[in-house]
């Protein structure tokens, strides 16, 4: 079996390796992390907001000696069933809000385009039209309108191919086509 010789660590290495040993002595609890607000003096309010929500957690989390309690899993399970009506709550109440609302003007008007198209009729109901825009993958309206207006009735097979062609996507390729 060959040997790889190891050459032994360059002077940074070393000077690197003793310092973290120095560092880890000296403070067995872990290093102190810098405070971003008083040792490197940022003041925007999201970061003041985030340290101090980082602060009450964390003396939360000093304070949390219940992981061995006979309860802990019973507890831990009520939590966390609390924790999911919580989220289903705030989803229900965002879909009340002005803001589940923002888009309820475009979308009516959307609709409003699809019924004088005749894709949907006056109660919603999707109609021939709009049966065939839902089978189509691209440029839905202008296929189905140049369809039922007969547009391509009058062209022959070749050309209708060929207008048809360029409606569909190709992704960029660095061959070229040739072309008869």
């Amino acid at each position: 079996m060959p040997r790889f010789r190891m050459d032994p660590p360059g002077q940074a290495i070393s000077t690197a390796t003793q310092e973290l040993l120095r560092l880890a002595e000296a403070h067995p609890g872990g290093v102190a992390t810098l405070d971003p607000v008083n040792d490197i003096q940022l003041k925007g309010v999201e970061v003041v907001e985030a340290s101090m929500r980082l602060r009450v957690l964390q003396d939360g989390l000093s304070q949390f000696t219940c992981v061995h309690s006979p309860r802990f899993s019973d507890e831990f399970s009520r939590l966390q069933e609390r924790m999911s009506f919580q989220e289903e709550l705030d989803r229900l109440q965002f879909l009340l809000s002005d803001q589940s609302l923002s888009l309820l003007p475009e979308y009516q008007q959307r609709i409003k385009v699809l019924q004088s198209l005749s894709y949907v009729d006056a109660g919603g109901a999707v109609q021939l039209k709009g049966r065939v825009a839902c089978e189509l993958s691209s440029h839905e309206l202008l296929l189905t309108e140049l369809l039922f207006e007969g547009g391509l009735s009058s062209l022959p097979p070749e050309e209708s191919a060929a207008l048809l062609s360029c409606l569909v996507f190709t992704q960029k390729t660095q061959v070229t086509p040739e072309i008869n």
